[in-house]
């Protein structure tokens, strides 16, 4: 599932102060994650759930369901009298098992049923259960079910049902066991008004029409979590490709058509051979389908039958900034880390979360190539440290959570695709090679998917298997990276004696270590190179707080790479002159090499600062990989100068939009330059990319001024695209007067999409408390 809510949304939000995560305290007090007197364990089970067989009808006007479950469940224990069911806002009708009625009562959000006598594991019970209600008390998305209608302030809203029930949320649209340590087969029949269609698990069954009415029945024969169970309701355009034997469907708004469809959807075919092959267990379930859902929020990993953002859909010219892949492989990794294989309980996120993460980044490397699978964990592991030092740090599995919201975060996500991909660099003793099914890694994810196939899983588990499968004791890892918290920050510092031919490389650990923050102990991959193209690869141990290791070397190294691959989630300080900066930024092997390299020199100040710049700038003309380009744009906004701005005002002439959209942000450390402002209006009405343009919005409004503000009004006034209004709203939200507040207030109303009144509302809201 990824947790984003509108990502254009997300764009709007402000930046959080820095803190020092747990360990050190600001003016509020200790920032602490979730409530440390609170500890979540999975709920203890009486009995198993073999099937759920719903049965129901929607009335889309009055926003109710109307259904008849069956339940078949099975005791763990003899003597089972009596059990429950998590339900809410259902009005329970009668429930009864061969027919006769049993008693039934509510208390809170526990549907209590009494058995007519004692039931042992050799009984399966058939539990019929009729109900109604109104399940969309309840904002998303804790909705359970949500249903979209037009109405006066969304005239233009089509109509559609779709449930979201991750983490607890289908027991108020069916009473069910609503948490995932247990799993069951499950089928949905569905009767809506035509030409509404339905789509949710497993296979269709069968299809029927009668009276103005459809009805659909869905079976998924592969037992799973009821979290996963969902439907989607909507009048549907439907388009397929095929895996293998197996359909893959698209269902889309009306009106999409098939280009824009197989835009975000195409590649799922090829996303499913790649992960079938790696992971070693093919795509198991009797087919795919995605729906794009309005007013949904993200994805989320139903089996079989992914839901997604109706916004993921896009035209040609967005794909360069704002494409499908991410999201679409992300999701549908989870059908192997997710839905095959299921957490017992929700501290254990990341094992569903982080795979899935991890997993997309491999599939980008896949599509893209091995420079744009390392960018892609280096951004997750920006991503997850800004969580860190800026809100808390925890460790990965973490049972102090109130909500299981609250653990979806970037320390489940981000941080754990960047531990899996360390992990991986651990298993393969640092060695580089293109993911193979026959590496020690995937051999024994292999094992771990099969052994637990249909079943629960939690972190021992992996580690169990990984011993098993290749004989690595690994536990130290998993104790270091996903039962503590933080990462080591490394400051290290070389010296080269010519006589003895050595040198010497220390290494420090300055992190504060505590209860979270542990010791790190790690392989690291220390590469020396020369003046002339010399080269030497070492592989050292770092555990301590202090050591220096003493390599024997022929030559005079130039510089010294630390983890050339960014494999290790750090911070990294290394003493050495500009000299090997400038070295490794134009010279050194790995993408990931010269991006630390550009990182570094960005902060060169005084001595040295001229050819720190003069690098940078052919850097960001020359490096081979766009993501170095962009850590160039960024070391020179940072920088100021005449000759920065001009290479960034000549890199607003670059291709890649990535690129053009850096510059743009770094030239707003320049935007009261007149030159500069009239760069930026430009490229605003009229680049191809809809991300320069909203860039060129944000930056103008951020640097205030008049003209700026009328520049903005009339980009409002050609109705942009909703990705570039998003940089206009947030442009615009950085006024404080009546003018500006009223551009942003007209689009609240009736006539803007659902996103830009949403993107709107929250534009207001910064201005408001900006005013406050």
């Amino acid at each position: 599932m990824r947790s984003v809510m509108l990502g254009l949304v997300v764009c709007l939000c402000a930046v959080h102060g820095l803190t020092q995560g747990r360990r050190q305290a600001n003016a509020a007090g200790p920032h602490v994650f979730g409530d440390l007197k609170v500890e979540q364990y999975a709920p203890s089970r009486s009995y198993h759930v073999e099937n759920y067989k719903v049965t129901a009808r929607i009335d889309m006007e009055k926003g109710e369901i109307f259904g008849d479950e069956v339940v078949t469940l099975r005791p763990l224990g003899a003597g089972l009298k009596s059990f429950y069911l998590d339900s809410s806002q259902l009005q329970i009708d009668h429930v009864t098992l061969k027919g006769a009625a049993l008693p039934f009562h509510l208390d809170g959000d526990k549907l209590w049923v009494t058995l007519d006598r004692g039931y042992s594991p050799a009984d399966a019970l058939d539990v019929r259960i009729v109900y109604h209600g109104n399940p969309q008390g309840r904002p998303f998305p804790d909705a359970g079910l949500s249903f979209i209608r037009p109405d006066a302030v969304n005239p233009k809203r089509p109509l559609e049902v779709w449930s979201y029930g991750w983490p607890q949320n289908n027991h108020f649209w069916f009473p069910c066991w609503d948490y995932p340590n247990d799993k069951s087969t499950s089928e949905v029949i569905l009767t809506v008004p035509e030409p509404l269609s339905v789509v949710s698990n497993g296979a269709l069954v069968k299809e029927t029409h009668a009276n103005g009415l459809a009805t659909y029945d869905w079976a998924e024969q592969v037992p799973h979590s009821v979290y996963l169970v969902s439907i989607a309701v909507g009048p549907w355009t439907k388009y397929s490709q095929r895996y293998g034997s197996k359909a893959v469907d698209y269902y889309v708004p009306p009106g999409v058509d098939e280009a824009t469809a197989l835009r975000s959807f195409g590649l799922t075919p090829e996303m499913m051979a790649f992960y079938s092959k790696i992971y070693g267990v093919d795509y198991p379930y009797e087919k795919y389908a995605q729906t794009a859902d309005h007013a949904f929020g993200g994805g989320t990993e139903n089996i079989s039958a992914t839901s997604l953002a109706e916004t993921t859909l896009h035209d040609a010219r967005a794909e360069q900034d704002f494409p499908s892949l991410d999201l679409v492989s992300h999701e549908l990794a989870h059908q192997w880390f997710g839905d095959l294989i299921t957490e017992w309980s929700w501290d254990d996120a990341w094992l569903s979360e982080g795979f899935a993460t991890f997993s997309a980044a491999l599939y980008r490397g896949h599509h893209e190539g091995y420079d744009a699978f390392r960018y892609q964990i280096y951004e997750d592991q920006q991503t997850a440290m800004r969580e860190d030092i800026g809100r808390y740090r925890r460790p990965i599995v973490d049972r102090h959570y109130t909500k299981p919201w609250e653990i979806l975060d970037r320390t489940t996500y981000q941080k754990g695709a960047a531990v899996l991909d360390m992990l991986r660099y651990v298993m393969n003793d640092g060695v580089e090679k293109t993911p193979t099914a026959d590496e020690p890694y995937f051999r024994a994810l292999q094992a771990y998917l099969t052994a637990y196939r249909a079943g629960n899983v939690d972190t021992q588990n992996l580690i169990d298997m990984i011993r098993k499968t290749t004989g690595l004791e690994l536990s130290w890892f998993f104790d270091e990276w996903v039962f503590k918290g933080g990462y080591p920050e490394y400051e290290v510092s070389t010296a080269y004696d010519s006589a003895r031919r050595d040198e010497a490389v220390t290494v420090r650990q300055t992190q504060t270590v505590d209860a979270v923050t542990p010791l790190f102990d790690m392989p690291v991959h220390l590469v020396f190179h020369g003046a002339h193209g010399e080269r030497q690869d070492e592989m050292e141990r770092v555990h301590q707080l202090a050591e220096t290791f003493h390599v024997t070397v022929g030559w005079t190294p130039v510089w010294v790479e630390f983890d050339p691959n960014d494999h290790i989630y750090k911070t990294l300080k290394i003493a050495e002159p500009v000299e090997a900066l400038v070295a490794r930024g134009e010279r050194g092997e790995t993408m990931m090499s010269r991006l630390w390299a550009a990182e570094q020199l960005g902060l060169v100040k005084g001595e040295g600062g001229k050819a720190a710049e003069e690098a940078l700038m052919r850097m960001l003309e020359r490096d081979s990989y766009w993501g170095v380009r962009v850590a160039s744009a960024k070391a020179l906004g940072s920088m100021g100068g005449e000759p920065a701005k001009s290479a960034l005002l000549l890199a607003l002439k670059q291709p890649n939009s990535h690129v053009r959209t850096a510059a743009v942000q770094a030239l707003g450390q320049f935007a009261k330059d007149a030159g500069v402002r009239a760069m930026l209006m430009e490229h605003m009405r009229d680049d191809d990319s809809y991300a320069v343009e909203a860039m060129c919005a944000r930056t103008l409004g951020s640097s205030g001024g008049a003209e700026a503000l009328t520049a903005l009004e009339a980009e409002v006034a050609v109705k942009p695209s909703h990705y570039v209004m998003a940089g206009v709203l947030e442009g615009l939200s950085h006024y404080k007067d009546a003018t500006a507040q009223a551009i942003v207030m007209e689009q609240t109303k009736t006539g803007s999409t659902d996103e830009v009144r949403e993107m709107a509302a929250f534009a207001l809201t910064k201005m408001k408390a900006a005013k406050d």
